[in-house]
């Protein structure tokens, strides 16, 4: 019986809910030394002298190591491995620990090795650094031409990037009969998962191996990115294994300095070393997302239909190149620019910019909200200014279900779906047309009332390198191997669901493993709300070719032909006949392991898209905002387990509430120390800030992959901080709000209240 569909109970709920995960904080050895690092306190510095003697003479120090020491043992430095073809960039590398200068608050200048995490801190203390401070920048609007931070890039400037037709743009901006500008921050914020970054380390000798647990999105990416760039060695010489993981989001992706230190530091005490991040670590050091300084223009005619768009960004990378981050403001952000609306021409020129900040990468949707917010809030202030309503304004330029397939003016063809009817539906659910007496009552109670309307589009994709292994098991189980990685999302329910759908196998016999280089197949791991496209379908062709390898073992069995052999229900039937032999049964005869391999072969783009609605009260007084409605009309193709993809979307919707409201991360523009690094200075949305979020579904199919599913993953945030926006705008409009940059905090609003609304206007009247 298929249970696609089917919310059923999730296979890990219970392990998770009663506390019993084995995450990589659970599982370090007991004889395990720890490890410390000092960080500097400055933005940005020379390292004039290290004095580490005391602490090396510390209780219970095993041992203190340095840049000095890094190179004398030969090792390496971390580096970018994304490119953008066509386009140069600078990538200054990035010492394990911080060499002759520092360039952000909380880089890594030292690590301490001590039998117990007291006696590493206590040394830690011990360590005299001689810092001589230099000039810091750490705003992004002032980063190009500001302190210059490494030599070989000029004005801070480590590539200069652009796409789409200027010529075509230019031309159709000088014909417009309305130009639209904004310039735009999208403010930076912090990942913050439950679930710190932490490692353990483990050097055998005997045969000079490494170990390394940490929490991962995919184990092989990280092993590659160690093995060739800091240590030298062949990719399987280290051993990455993964356990549960406690929220991820794309900062968990990539290689950090920290995992070749505790490596390395094994290697060098003869002894498993731990390091478990701090909050405080965790906010200084973690990468950071977003933060982009854009100025923007939409192109119209004269019944507001788009012409052209046009965006010019200047995106902070941070002190370094972290290990895709190149790809998110401008692969990534430009894909998706033009959205659901059918704009004929567009440009987007990106500079991407080094900063005295930590190192900025992919978070949940990595470019493509930032893209999707400039556009929703352009469109938003082009109805306002063309006295047109916003969702009018939305659907006169929405890329009809007649014209799909559409090739957008990003490159993207979008292969199904039915735009309008996600609008209609969505002003249907959040009544629109009720929305004025709404409004007046929340007047006669003193508070302004506001409405936002947002779309957005996901192109997914992910790394589409993917072999998966199937085996029946003579246990009586089937075992399915995956690169991708489950950090909370669900992963083994929905893939179990799937096996079991299509080779009639007990859920409750199927077990699906990942997070483990010595066992799994090389591949690309989670990322791009990809995994169940790549990971099922690869699953599904591995899981056919086992069936037909048992087939011919089933027949010879059997004394009969392949051909006159049936599978269902997992087992073999002679045609014709009540002659079976179980697919189990049959893997405890089999010589070899009964198992099948596959690699993906089919498309990994899905388009998933929402339409997604937003009520707020403001109260005057304080400028505090409360979102009074929330709802989100999704497309996402084929649906395996509803409950689950609402919960992904929800989380996504309230991360991206978070930034559009609460969430900033800050550094003194003066000492460029960070000045949110803990949650008493950087808030995240409490359950009471967060709506009661309806989650609608309309189905399109896709035939972009056999399964018809589209991605979910990072959806919800993507639509999110646009509608939120829109909808305290809409709030604030009356008293001359034209736009107001995320977060728009309590003091923000207030501030914006208190200038004079704008003199009457008869024309506009």
């Amino acid at each position: 019986m298929t249970t696609i569909g089917t919310s059923i109970a999730r296979l890990d709920e219970r392990k998770l809910l009663t506390g019993s995960g084995r995450f990589t904080a659970d599982v370090w050895p007991a004889n395990a030394a720890h490890a410390v690092f000092v960080r500097s306190p400055h933005a940005h510095a020379r390292i004039v002298s290290i004095d580490i003697d005391a602490a090396r003479r510390a209780p219970g120090v095993r041992a203190v190591l340095t840049a000095a020491d890094a190179k004398a043992d030969g090792l390496g430095e971390l580096i970018c491995p994304t490119s953008l073809p066509g386009h140069a960039l600078v990538d200054p590398h990035r010492s394990i620990l911080a060499d002759n200068n520092v360039r952000f608050t909380g880089e890594a200048v030292a690590c301490i090795v001590a039998d117990t995490l007291a006696q590493a801190a206590d040394a830690a203390e011990l360590i005299v650094v001689d810092y001589q401070p230099l000039a810091s920048v750490t705003d992004t609007g002032r980063a190009v031409g500001g302190a210059q931070i490494w030599p070989q890039a000029q004005d801070n400037i480590s590539f200069e990037w652009s796409t789409g037709d200027l010529a075509a743009t230019e031309q159709a901006f000088a014909e417009a009969a309305r130009v639209v500008s904004l310039d735009i921050v999208n403010n930076r914020v912090a990942v913050a998962p439950i679930e710190m970054r932490c490692a353990w380390g483990r050097y055998d000798a005997s045969e000079d191996r490494y170990l390394l647990h940490t929490p991962s999105q995919g184990v092989f990416f990280i092993r590659d990115c160690l093995a060739e760039q800091v240590f030298h060695v062949a990719p399987e010489r280290i051993d990455v294994v993964t356990g549960d993981v406690g929220g991820a989001f794309g900062m968990k992706i990539v290689p950090y300095p920290e995992h070749a230190c505790v490596l390395w530091a094994a290697k060098v005490t003869g002894r498993p070393v731990v390091w478990i991040s701090e909050r405080g670590e965790s906010f200084l050091t973690d990468t950071h997302a977003r933060d982009h300084v854009t100025r923007a223009s939409l192109a119209l005619d004269t019944k507001g239909r788009i012409l052209a768009l046009k965006h010019d960004v200047i995106a902070n990378l941070g002190a370094y190149l972290s290990a895709v981050s190149p790809t998110v403001p401008t692969l990534g952000y430009a894909k998706m620019a033009p959205s659901v609306y059918a704009v004929p021409v567009m440009h987007v020129r990106v500079r991407g910019v080094f900063t005295n900040t930590a190192p900025t990468d992919a978070y949940r949707g990595a470019g493509k909200p930032e893209a999707l917010f400039v556009l929703e809030r352009l469109i938003d202030t082009a109805a306002r200014d063309m006295g047109i309503d916003p969702a009018q304004l939305r659907r006169r330029n929405l890329i009809g279900a007649k014209m799909l397939p559409y090739k957008t003016a990003a490159g993207q063809t979008y292969d199904a779906g039915d735009f309008a009817a996600a609008l209609n539906e969505a002003l249907k659910l959040g009544d629109k047309l009720g929305f004025e007496k709404r409004r007046k009552r929340s007047a006669k109670a003193g508070r302004l009332r506001g409405l936002g309307c947002s779309f957005y589009i996901h192109g997914t994709g992910g790394d589409p390198d993917e072999t998966s292994k199937v085996v029946a098991e003579s246990s009586g189980v089937l075992a399915a191997y995956t690169s991708r990685q489950d950090s909370g999302q669900g992963h083994r329910t929905v893939y179990a669901q799937i096996l079991a759908d299509r080779f009639g196998i007990p859920i409750d016999r199927i077990d699906v493993r990942q997070g483990d280089s010595r066992t799994v197949l090389p591949g690309g791991g989670t990322g791009g709300s990809s995994s169940l496209i790549i990971g099922g379908v690869a699953m599904i062709a591995a899981g056919a070719a086992m069936i037909e390898k048992a087939r011919e073992l089933a027949a010879r069995e059997l004394e009969v032909a392949a051909p006159d052999l049936e599978y269902r229900d997992g087992a073999f039937v002679v045609k014709g006949t009540d002659v079976r032999l179980d697919l189990f049964e049959l893997a405890a005869r089999a010589p070899q392991p009964l198992e099948g391999l596959a690699k993906f072969a089919e498309n990994n783009a899905s388009y998933p898209y929402g339409c997604q609605i937003a009520e707020v009260e403001i109260d005057p007084e304080t400028g505090a905002v409360e979102i009074v409605s929330y709802l989100s009309v999704d497309d996402l193709g084929q649906l395996i387990h509803p409950a689950m993809a609402t919960a992904q979307l929800v989380g996504g919707i309230v991360q991206g509430l978070g930034q559009a409201l609460y969430e900033h991360v800050r550094y003194d523009p003066d000492s460029g120390q960070l000045t949110t690094a803990s949650f008493m200075d950087y808030t995240l949305p409490h359950a009471d800030d967060v709506p009661s979020i309806n989650v609608a579904f309309i189905g399109t199919a896709t035939k972009n992959n056999s399964l018809g599913v589209k991605g979910a993953g990072e959806c919800g945030t993507m639509g999110a901080a646009p509608t939120v926006i829109n909808a305290v705008v809409d709030a604030l409009a009356a008293h001359g709000v034209r736009h107001l940059d995320m977060p728009a905090t309590p003091e923000k609003i207030w501030q914006a209240l208190q200038k004079p609304p704008p003199a009457f206007d008869a024309d506009k009247a």
